[in-house]
């Protein structure tokens, strides 16, 4: 907390001690060919250790000889990252030499993966308990959501009430509809919607959770902004996020939601605009740096099961 210690504290900390082998690389155009012997004596984890050097957003796949995948990692931005390959080791004799490819998943492009119907920009989104939003069109001729007040609230009972009381609209299918899996992490995005307002008002654009009530949680990934709009102008607004482990919530029940609100609306009426809502993901070609084989002795105890392993990442959980 910032605050000088005012007596000693002692901590200690245990690390697992692990046995790093070299790997032979053959680089070819579009993979790389692995060659090393499998370690001897018992193993409780595996993984293949791959130093990525550059800003690549990517998966990067390990497969053998017969084509069939043996692992994979997300990877996103500069970092050592791990790939368990124990399971496929399992089978395999001490000393025996391996020959295993490892390579980028995703071609490096820039696509959409949601956006708005030029003409129906409620397509793949939801209007807010109480929020008087409906297709309009906003000063300027331009088809868009416009939002001008709340109901009542004894309309509606209070827990309707209390995830987002100042909602305009959501839209749960904003990175993907389904919850987010292991295949996911990694993956880099920007929302951008453009609002345009008829008075000067605080607007928060946030990115949340959505679960059900028997999965509630709290999101200690939310990104968010606040916006002061500008009347009778088309403002942009962005929203940078990039999928970390979700250490808030459970892989296959997080889903993340939009959801625009008018800060302290209360009875005001004057009507605002939104349009293009998009999403937008980056794939990128990772240079890969040195690769290692790390074995060792105690299973690892990083992330829950089933998550992908991120080293020495930008995530404020690095590891």
């Amino acid at each position: 907390n910032g605050k000088q210690i005012q007596a000693e504290y002692r901590m200690r900390f245990k690390t697992l001690a692990s046995t790093v082998t070299s790997v032979e690389v053959i680089a070819a155009e579009n993979c790389k060919t692995l060659r090393f012997t499998a370690p001897n004596g018992k193993n409780e984890a595996v993984y293949i250790a791959v130093s990525v050097v550059n800003d690549g957003v990517n998966t990067i796949g390990v497969y053998d000889a017969s084509g069939a995948r043996v692992g994979y990692v997300g990877v996103s931005g500069r970092g050592v990252y791990r790939i368990d390959i124990t399971e496929y080791l399992a089978s395999v004799v001490d000393g025996e030499p391996i020959e295993l490819t490892l390579k980028a998943e995703k071609k490096a492009e820039v696509k959409t993966v949601f956006k708005t119907d030029r003409d129906d920009n409620f397509s793949g989104i939801t209007a807010a308990k109480r929020a008087k939003s409906y297709i309009g069109s906003a000063p300027d001729g331009t088809s868009a959501i416009a939002f001008d007040g709340f109901e009542s609230d004894l309309q509606f009972p209070t827990e309707e009430m209390y995830h987002s009381p100042d909602a305009a609209f959501n839209c749960n299918a904003i990175i993907k509809p389904e919850p987010i899996s292991a295949e996911d992490m990694g993956r880099r995005f920007k929302i951008k919607l453009s609002l345009y307002d008829t008075v000067s008002r605080y607007v928060r654009v946030t990115l949340n959770h959505c679960t059900s009530m028997k999965n509630s949680i709290t999101d200690l990934r939310r990104t968010y902004q606040n916006i002061v709009t500008r009347p009778g102008e088309w403002m942009d607004v962005g929203l940078d996020y990039t999928v970390y482990e979700p250490m808030y919530g459970e892989l296959g029940v997080l889903t993340k939601q939009l959801s625009v609100g008018i800060v302290n609306s209360g009875a005001v009426t004057n009507p605002i605009y939104f349009s293009g809502v998009e999403t937008v993901e980056t794939v990128t070609e990772p240079e890969i740096g040195a690769i290692s084989l790390l074995s060792y002795s105690e299973k690892y105890k990083g992330l829950p099961e089933g998550m992908v392993d991120i080293v020495c990442q930008k995530s404020p959980w690095s590891k």
